[in-house]
């Protein structure tokens, strides 16, 4: 065929497999009539198809047509729905798009109550005082922001949902103190404002770290950067009708603080929960104790199909009693300290292993990785875990408590450390090296950056 098409503007593409040839479709627009020519390679043909029935093409529809290919073009990423690789995509912006909103609409009411607090608003304040309360309040809060960011920030990529969810509590808690400065003493303007303005970094940091990471679990073409714009450019639409409405809401309560308020405790409603929801929408592909959790079980219970990225129904936090959801970052202090007999009794049975579990009563286990662990030895330790757990109707949790190891006979002791070499023995079975990394791999998990996260605590025995 004629290279023609290619001037026509690129959409996407889809890698397919047709029997033992790769075959390469590519879309594009215009207005000539849509069909499929194909590129044939001795190892790989390349089908390029005229598709019409795309939201960015150029065919006369009128104005309607017009329209959606121009929001299409401004707020979609090129070549979706298949450059996002998930159906949550658009349910994961319209919830984005209310929390970006209400956020906005609480920035400009409160920003209009800093105003009058500084004394800006004034008639008979000097503008240059309340200009220098603003620069003073904005130099301490960035301060702040900058000497708490070291200590929050390596938990972002264990506990993705958790971080956003709470940025967007924090930057609810900093409006309302930005609000409640125009009721209190005018002394206490600076530190209160300069404590709101230091919890907002916080919260911009925290959401946009953490965002990053829902823009990387829906680029599955390399198109991060698109994803990463087009979101810059739903953000701003937001933000503009947020910013709207939060102008009106100042000027119809005018210096009314109680329903500034009640204002302020409705839209921060709305954020913390849409912003849940979006957190929720997005397929994280990387992996925390719970998804480890998810895939272990499935290995353990000998399913078929493990569980793909957008199969797990993630949760916000683990409960503190999953006696499955294994705790990695703990020292090998407090398990000298607190695990003495545990470690005594049945601490040899990993002497081999790069992992050391300890399973606890109604609590989290803890695991303790080796500095030398790998990939393979992480997922090995949560299937160890995850058998373990299933052993209940052969032996209880309790036996692994300190006191009971204490009153336990030489036959019991013995009995649970045969219990717990068995889950070790399938645990390495079940993982059959790297097999079981591959197949995780292959459905899309991301495990090349987990070690990062928890070899922290990382410790060295044997």
């Amino acid at each position: 065929m004629a290279w023609r098409c290619c001037t026509r503007r690129y959409i996407g593409y889809i890698r397919q497999r047709r029997g033992d040839s790769s075959v390469l479709s590519v879309r594009f627009g215009g207005d000539q009539q849509h069909g499929e020519s194909t590129i044939r390679h001795p190892d790989v043909s390349v089908s390029v198809v005229n598709d019409v029935s795309t939201p960015y093409n150029n065919t006369k529809k009128g104005w309607r047509g017009s329209v959606k290919e121009w929001l299409g073009s401004v707020f979609l990423p090129v070549g979706y729905p298949e450059a996002v690789g998930s159906p949550r995509y658009l349910s994961y912006v319209g919830w984005q798009a209310l929390h970006h909103a209400c956020s906005s609409a609480n920035g400009a009411l409160a920003s209009a109550f800093l105003l009058y607090s500084a004394g800006l608003g004034s008639a008979t304040a000097l503008p240059v005082a309340g200009a220098f309360n603003w620069i003073l309040k904005d130099g301490l809060g960035q301060g702040a922001t900058l000497m708490v960011t070291r200590l929050v920030s390596r938990d972002f990529d264990s506990s993705t949902r958790l971080w956003y969810v709470l940025a967007a509590l924090q930057l609810d808690v900093a409006v309302g103190m930005e609000i409640m400065t125009w009721s209190l003493p005018p002394w206490l303007f600076v530190p209160v404002a300069a404590s709101a303005n230091c919890l907002k970094g916080l919260a911009w940091m925290t959401g946009g770290s953490t965002r990053t990471a829902f823009h990387v679990s829906f680029a599955r073409m390399g198109n991060i950067g698109d994803i990463t714009a087009k979101a810059t450019s739903q953000t701003i639409c937001a933000s503009l009708v947020g910013t709207w409405g939060g102008l009106a809401i100042a000027a119809g309560i005018h210096q009314d603080v109680v329903l500034a308020g009640m204002a302020c405790a409705c839209l921060s409603g709305v954020h913390i929960f849409s912003s849940y929801k979006s957190a929720m929408y997005a397929p994280l592909r990387t992996l925390d104790a719970f998804r480890l959790k998810r895939i272990a079980e499935s290995v353990v219970r000998g399913e078929k199909e493990m569980p793909r990225p957008d199969d797990v129904k993630d949760v916000l936090f683990v409960p503190p009693g999953d006696e499955q959801c294994p705790q990695y970052k703990v020292s090998i202090e407090h398990i000298a300290r607190h695990h003495r007999l545990y470690m005594e009794e049945y601490g040899d049975l990993f002497a081999e292993k790069k992992y050391l579990v300890i399973p606890r009563r109604n609590q989290r286990p803890l695991v303790l990785l080796h500095e030398t662990c790998q990939i393979h030895d992480f997922v090995e330790a949560g299937i160890c875990v995850v058998h373990l757990g299933e052993k209940k109707d052969r032996i209880n949790q309790d036996v692994f408590d300190e006191e009971v190891i204490r009153n336990s006979t030489r036959a019991e002791k013995d009995l649970v450390a045969e219990e717990v070499r068995d889950s070790i023995a399938i645990a390495h079975h079940k993982t059959s090296g790297q097999a079981t990394v591959a197949r995780m791999e292959r459905l899309g998990w991301d495990t090349s950056t987990v070690m990062e996260t928890y070899m922290a605590s990382a410790a060295e025995w044997g």
